[in-house]
């Protein structure tokens, strides 16, 4: 059954957000303030958000130079000597995280060292360091990447702001900081500008910019859904079935969705199963056995589900029947073990049973049982040939991959999961004498030749237990050695 691909409204017409993005890596100019930890100004101030931890405080602290308040602390703790004592009391207190202690320690070091970027030593002078010169940003984001302070994907989007920049690109309205950031960018008036440092700083993927652009053209004239002005204020209106044309048809005209996607959204409503609304969570809820038999009558009523996907699915049963039977005894065991595995052996029997109908998780673990079982299939004849013919066939290479009688007594439809290369591994004794296969074989294959010193030796029939015919053999003497089995 294909994806339940049904439109999510608040992920395409919310798109306009993605302008937003750009903003949160702009606190580069503020690196230091924003990423790294100094601990002692930078300590206090996130621990007020750390209302639980420091709860159980009581001031004064006698671990921190009695200090008697959160200010008072924070003065305290900015003094290079006083900084080690404050971290230990944030460990024994648990007011950082075990990642956040560890990078106000690598800070400190180089702090007591003199190696910051200005040797600035508290948190305001790194700040002006840092945004006061665009000069100096280079040396704070090479700080936190040497220091590890900054997630990889936030250090590369840092660099590509720092690089933009040192190439003469100017911030928004000459913002300083992350909030002021925010602030400009949010004004309609101001997106051409922000999308236009977005794009030459390379921090946002071109479709995006594209997209951004789109909406902001709809933003300016006032003609987005119920003319919001925010990723918030728009989910929260097109989250509205009151609203669903008016998100749809503006979801079309600003070109945020595929022809397909829109026309799915209006046969299903933008919803799909139970309720669903992204393919994430359509997939979620179809996934589960006790939805499947729902999913599937909701695929036929909208028109999701194709006649022959139909056919496939209420003929499944069968199709696996007639898969089993065409593979050999040994195989066939092997797959009926791995369903049970992977779908569970009640849910393998119910199927069977005709008890439910398969979900996309029951045919992935069908296509995986089948697939596995031709591969170990291969592996144990290519084994037992090996061994039988004492390394040899007809005193050549022994015959690898999947037999050709197997292949072809597995249906059609079961054939198609297989994938072509291991098709391609059928016996190249047995390939090479097809008719079709470009005229059929004219010459045995290098190697196969009886071995030096005349008559062949007494043949090992089990080697041609699985070949369809003597005369598929492509070297005279096999041929022989295999009727005198036959």
């Amino acid at each position: 059954m294909k994806d339940m691909r049904i439109l999510s409204l608040n992920n395409n017409i919310t798109t306009f957000s993605t302008m937003y993005k750009s903003i949160t890596v702009l606190c580069v100019s503020g690196i230091i303030a924003c990423g790294i930890i100094l601990f002692g100004p930078a300590t206090f101030a996130q621990l007020q958000s750390a209302d639980s931890a420091l709860g159980k405080i009581t001031y004064p602290i006698a671990d921190l130079g009695s200090c008697s308040d959160k200010k008072n602390c924070e003065t305290y703790c900015e003094q290079t000597g006083n900084m080690q004592s404050c971290i230990d009391f944030a460990k024994k207190n648990a007011l950082l995280s075990t990642g956040d202690i560890e990078k106000s320690e690598r800070v400190i070091k180089r702090i007591v060292a003199g190696k910051t970027p200005g040797q600035c030593k508290t948190r305001g002078e790194c700040e002006k360091f840092c945004q006061g010169n665009v000069a100096n940003i280079k040396a704070c984001v090479s700080f936190a990447e040497e220091l590890s302070i900054l997630p990889p994907a936030e250090l590369a989007q840092a660099k590509k702001v720092a690089q933009a920049l040192e190439g003469g690109a100017k911030l928004p309205g000459t913002c300083t900081d992350k909030q002021l950031c925010d602030l400009y960018c949010s004004a309609t008036d101001h997106l051409d500008e922000c999308l236009v440092f977005a794009e030459k700083a390379d921090i946002l993927p071109a479709n995006e910019i594209a997209e951004a652009r789109k909406i902001a053209s709809f933003l300016k004239a006032g003609t987005t859904p119920g003319a919001c002005k925010t990723k918030q204020s728009c989910e929260s209106y097109c989250k509205s079935e009151q609203h669903f044309d008016e998100c749809i048809n503006f979801a079309e005209a600003a070109g945020l969705a595929t022809k397909e996607d829109i026309e799915l959204a209006k046969k299903t409503g933008g919803k799909g199963p139970g309720g669903c609304t992204s393919k994430e969570t359509c997939a979620t809820y179809c996934n589960d056995q006790a939805h499947a038999s729902e999913c599937v009558q909701f695929g036929i009523e909208k028109g999701l589900i194709s006649e022959e996907d139909k056919e496939n699915i209420k003929n499944v049963t069968e199709k696996i029947q007639q898969g089993l039977a065409g593979i050999d005894p040994e195989a066939q065991k092997n797959v009926e073990a791995c369903f049970e595995n992977k779908m569970g052996a009640e849910t393998y029997r119910k199927l069977m049973a005709k008890e439910i109908v398969p979900t996309q998780a029951i045919g992935t673990s069908i296509q995986f049982c089948f697939e596995d079982a031709m591969k170990k299939y291969a592996e144990t004849m290519r084994a037992k040939m090996m061994q039988e013919g004492g390394g040899s066939y007809g005193g050549g290479s022994a015959p690898q991959g999947i037999p050709k009688e197997m292949m072809q007594q597995i249906p059609k439809e079961l054939q198609q999961q297989i994938p072509k290369e291991l098709q391609q591994q059928i016996p190249e004794s047995i390939r090479q004498q097809i008719p079709e296969a470009a005229g059929g074989y004219q010459s045995a294959p290098t190697g196969a030749v009886s071995p030096q010193g005349g008559a062949a030796p007494a043949p090992s029939c089990g080697m041609f237990t699985n070949v369809p015919s003597c005369d598929m053999i492509p070297d005279p003497r096999g041929q022989e050695a295999c009727r005198q089995c036959k």
